[in-house]
């Protein structure tokens, strides 16, 4: 799954020890795609801490 493997890469960039002081701003983008696929796919079947 993309979205995991992308949320494994963003943790372990911000919480890298290069990054300690270092102000962190996270742009998403296709946010419409998202949006549109949210509904018909529910967060919690890929990740089972989100209820």
């Amino acid at each position: 799954n993309r979205m995991a493997e992308s949320l494994v890469l963003f943790e372990s960039v911000i919480n890298s020890r290069w990054f300690l002081r270092t102000s962190i701003i996270l742009f998403m983008n296709k946010i419409d795609l998202f949006s549109t696929k949210l509904p018909k796919v529910p967060l919690d079947k890929y990740f089972a801490d989100y209820t």
